[in-house]
């Protein structure tokens, strides 16, 4: 009863926070670094009020508890209160969802998500949402169809993209994450330190994208990396060790059939395992790209650039590849 008592003095300092909101605030998403932040700022009496997404939660919070209180009392007046109160619940709710669209962007590669601001008023949240959404599932489309047609987009993660594109694009010198994460991945491929640095020269041959269009620049990446892979002959990279030699069935993997080896967690024998499953298949050693040892963090997506890469070589060198998960 007590707790009752202290929302019902608490709650009209609440309702005014929110009637405030609601009729003056102002919503804004930056995106910086791996974060979206939301906040809600809004003028009163010449002075300026801001609120994290930390106070904008527990706001509502307090907002459905004051709703649950003023059910056990009903009156015209707690009714209007609570229609006012459900509808800032709402607009908290799809402030969150805006945040959470706008990093699954960032996440994606969106490369007009790199960096992101925006304002949005309370009666344009669900049109922003509907636009977000849209180019989350525009992007993802697009990328999928890239991948399909350049297998060498393969071996890029989503949220690698855009340091790909900065790298590509030559704007390196103000950060060396970027070259140092674009280098491995590259090195990864089985490329050069000599090639890496030409890469960028081939990029830009290409028809520059006129701004926001990200389509033509992946295309264009996508185009580069096709070229790389016509010049240099990856397969040249594949370790022979031996000539073919007749083994058993059982111990080598089977076209088109998965191979289960049943090894103790952290057994020391897993390395042992995947380097002879893959000699005895292949005759030859696996590269790096060919393999992905899974943990408990290990993405999906990861598993399946490892699949999609796996696929292109078994068409293009009629080779089965191996992978360990």
């Amino acid at each position: 009863m007590n707790l009752y008592r202290n929302v019902a003095n608490r709650g009209e300092h609440t309702v005014e926070l929110i009637d405030k909101i609601l009729i003056k605030g102002s919503f804004h998403f930056e995106i910086s670094t791996q974060l979206c932040q939301v906040f809600v700022q809004y003028e009163h009496e010449k002075k300026n009020f801001m609120y994290k997404a930390a106070d904008l939660n527990d706001l509502r919070s307090r907002a459905l508890l004051i709703m649950n209180v003023d059910e056990k009392s009903k009156s015209d007046k707690k009714e209007l209160r609570k229609e006012k109160l459900n509808k800032f619940v709402v607009l908290i709710d799809n402030a969150f969802e805006v945040q959470a669209i706008c990093l699954q962007l960032k996440q994606a590669g969106h490369f007009g998500f790199a960096s992101y601001e925006n304002k949005c008023g309370r009666e344009d949240m669900v049109a922003l949402i509907k636009i977000l959404q849209n180019q989350y599932d525009d992007w993802e489309t697009e990328i999928k169809a890239i991948r399909t047609r350049y297998n060498y987009m393969n071996f890029f993660l989503s949220n690698q993209l855009y340091e790909l594109y900065m790298f590509l694009k030559g704007n390196t010198q103000t950060d060396r994450k970027i070259l140092a994460t674009v280098g491995a991945v590259l090195r990864f491929m089985g490329l050069s330190t000599d090639t890496l640095y030409q890469i960028p020269k081939i990029y830009q041959k290409y028809t520059t994208p006129e701004s926001g269009d990200h389509t033509k620049a992946l295309e264009n990446i996508g185009q580069t990396l096709n070229f790389i892979s016509k010049i240099k002959d990856f397969s040249r990279d594949q370790k022979r060790i031996a000539e073919a030699q007749n083994v058993s069935f059982v111990e080598k993997v089977q076209p088109g059939k998965p191979y289960f080896a049943w090894l103790d967690e952290s057994s020391p024998l897993v390395i042992k395992v995947l380097l002879a499953l893959y000699c005895n298949t292949t005759n030859t050693l696996p590269l790096a790209y060919q393999v992905l040892f899974c943990h408990e963090d290990t993405s999906f997506e990861e598993i399946d650039l490892l699949i999609r890469r796996c696929e292109e070589s078994t068409e293009i060198s009629k080779q089965r590849i191996c992978f360990q998960l």
